[in-house]
């Protein structure tokens, strides 16, 4: 087998895997979140559209272009080059030598077109803020994609030329992804500082360059010894990135979640299980705190919806966003009630499937709680002490009981037929 032929075969793979993952993620009820999700955005950027257009313009052009090029830093950010390249290489493959350029290029190449389409898309969403605080023509617009097109790609043939010591930075100890996105975001701010088309000559010169500085150093690869532990210690970063984001939302047999006593909660998870008297609500108030591959569900979702509140003032905004975070919850958590039936211990007991659902309502219903009370004690930030803010709770405790006492026997009723018709 050529290393071409490897290449592809492990691309293959990947994208298999990719697919498979795809498909657990996008089932019907997380693409009813997505599309609510989308809905909400699309609202929540027209709304700021229209605020910002009532405001002095000539007092918000900086706050404007600095917000526009911190976003655009982290979309700058995302991605890594697809090495593909796994540790017994190093031992069988090694010998192969100067083949392997081709092989980590081409994988270059192909990685950086998802980060410039995701740059790009990003960006068309920020210039209707920037053209209202600056004055710049179509032609600039187009010029300034073209330069986060080409920066983007010299982003990742320095990352790859860092396998040969010709990265910029130190001998064996090249720039990581963060200083290049720190340098970008230097550059593009110093471009926007100055009035245009000057401060697209600095961006292009600055670009033009690297470029060169790219050029030179592609001709010098074959003088230079390939750093192939630095290219298997980046391929396992770029793997282990993908799959940690892929475990947000399914389960990943790469990844091993741990459980954490967290003592801290002992005396906060003994008075709840006096409030739920059965061994499965015992194992479950302890799975949804103290595993992490559950309660990192519960928590990142309570998180990532508390930052969005923040962004809005509007009750049927913050109404739509805690319902998608109650039913993120409980869509991703609800598989629980069936995690502990072929244990051993528990197979000893007699089991009831209508105890089981009811333990299980118990305890979302403190978990919605603990949820609610966050959202509750962000959106008075907002908000202040009003009854905007009392209605917001209201309609939060409404929603999630009907997740508890609605969705949660469907769910069960779903899996019964299932379990019969097998």
């Amino acid at each position: 087998m050529t290393l071409a032929q490897l290449w592809q075969k492990r691309l293959s793979h990947f994208l298999n895997e990719l697919g498979k993952y795809g498909r657990l993620i996008f089932n019907d009820h997380f693409s009813i979140i997505l599309f609510m999700m989308l809905g909400f955005g699309a609202f929540f950027y027209q709304d700021q559209l229209v605020k910002l257009q009532a405001m002095d313009l000539a007092t918000l052009k900086w706050p404007v272009l600095l917000s526009a090029s911190l976003v655009l830093a982290l979309f700058f950010h995302l991605g890594r080059p697809l090495l593909l390249t796994l540790d017994p290489d190093k031992s069988y493959l090694f010998a192969r030598g100067k083949e392997w350029q081709a092989y980590w290029l081409k994988g270059t190449i192909l990685a950086v077109v998802l980060p410039i389409i995701l740059l790009l898309v990003m960006y068309a969403l920020m210039s209707p803020f920037i053209s209202l605080v600056t004055a710049w023509s179509d032609g600039v617009f187009i010029a300034y994609a073209v330069c986060l097109v080409w920066a983007k790609l010299i982003n990742f043939l320095l990352m790859y030329l860092n396998i040969f010591d010709l990265g910029l930075g130190k001998v064996e100890k090249p720039l990581k992804q963060g200083h290049h996105t720190l340098a970008f975001v230097l550059v593009l701010l110093v471009s926007f500082a100055f009035s245009q088309p000057i401060g697209l000559i600095f961006m292009s010169v600055v670009l033009v360059l690297l470029t060169a500085y790219v050029g030179w150093a592609m001709t010098r690869r074959e003088q230079q010894l390939m750093q192939f532990n630095y290219v298997i210690e980046q391929e396992e970063i770029r793997t282990a990135t993908f799959y940690k984001w892929i475990a947000i939302f399914a389960d990943v047999p790469h990844l091993v979640p741990s459980v954490k006593r967290r003592q801290y909660l002992d005396g906060l998870l003994e008075k709840l299980s006096d409030k739920l008297p059965n061994r499965e609500s015992y194992m479950y108030i302890r799975m949804l705190f103290r595993h992490t591959a559950y309660s990192g569900v519960w928590i990142r979702v309570m998180i990532f919806i508390a930052l969005l509140l923040v962004l809005v003032d509007q009750l049927w905004m913050a109404a739509a966003l805690g319902f998608i975070g109650h039913l993120l919850t409980v869509v991703q958590l609800v598989p629980l009630i069936h995690y502990y039936d072929a244990h051993p211990f528990q197979m000893l007991y007699p089991i009831k499937m209508s105890n089981q659902y009811q333990a299980f309502q118990k305890t979302m219903l403190i978990i919605f709680f603990v949820q609610t009370l966050v959202y509750a004690l962000v959106w008075v930030l907002v908000q202040g002490f009003s009854l905007t803010w009392l209605t917001a709770i209201g309609i939060w405790l409404i929603l999630a009981l009907l997740l508890i006492y609605i969705y949660i026997p469907a769910w069960s009723r779903k899996q019964a037929k299932k379990i019969n018709r097998f």
